[in-house]
């Protein structure tokens, strides 16, 4: 846990994103993944610490590309077009099935084109945090050696097309420049201690 906070507090820090209260969550699990909800709460799974325990670089960029979701309000957008959706409350749901299903074409698309925003948002975090862009694209590459579910295929963009995201994003990144932005955050901010969260978890 505590690496995994250093991380996600150098990045906070170094991206000036402190007027949120970020909640970090392990949970033990041997599923190599991630997530974030509830705007500010990132989830990481131990299969995933574990598999980088070695790579900050590949875990600060898991944290951002969580993060991005967050800041970008992923999490909103698919539960608004999901409401739509799944309104089995509406008299006339049976009249809308025939939208619903270019509806959710609409939801796997957007989910695509969110875990794109998502993975170049996260690099630029990285960037930011001094984080290594060419060691934190690793993590993308080696999810997609992993068995992937149908549920995955299905939101998520194959790793060569994210891979290609985000060196063609990069080409329009300013590093070093980000570099010493992020540096100068953290020198000119105050360390952010670890809090127990109001459900103790």
């Amino acid at each position: 846990f505590y690496k995994v906070y250093r991380i996600a507090e150098r990045m906070i820090r170094a991206n000036n994103l402190q007027y949120l209260n970020w909640r970090i969550v392990i949970n033990r699990s041997t599923d190599v993944n991630a997530y974030s909800h509830d705007m500010n709460c990132i989830e990481i799974n131990t299969g995933l610490y574990d598999t980088f325990l070695d790579n900050d670089d590949a875990l600060a960029m898991v944290i951002g590309h969580e993060m991005a979701h967050a800041l970008l309000g992923h999490a909103q957008r698919k539960k608004a077009i999901s409401d739509r959706i799944y309104n089995t409350t509406n008299p006339d749901y049976p009249l809308l099935m025939l939208s619903d299903s270019i509806l959710e074409r609409k939801l796997l698309i957007e989910s695509k084109n969110m875990e794109y925003a998502a993975d170049t948002e996260g690099a630029i975090l990285a960037a930011k945090a001094g984080y290594d862009l060419d060691k934190c694209a690793d993590v993308i590459s080696f999810l997609y050696t992993l068995p992937q579910t149908r549920d995955f295929q299905s939101t998520h963009p194959n790793a060569k097309r994210r891979l290609a995201n985000i060196n063609d994003n990069r080409k329009y990144f300013i590093e070093d420049e980000w570099r010493d932005f992020g540096r100068a955050n953290i020198y000119n901010s105050d360390v952010l201690n670890v809090r127990v969260s109001s459900d103790r978890k």
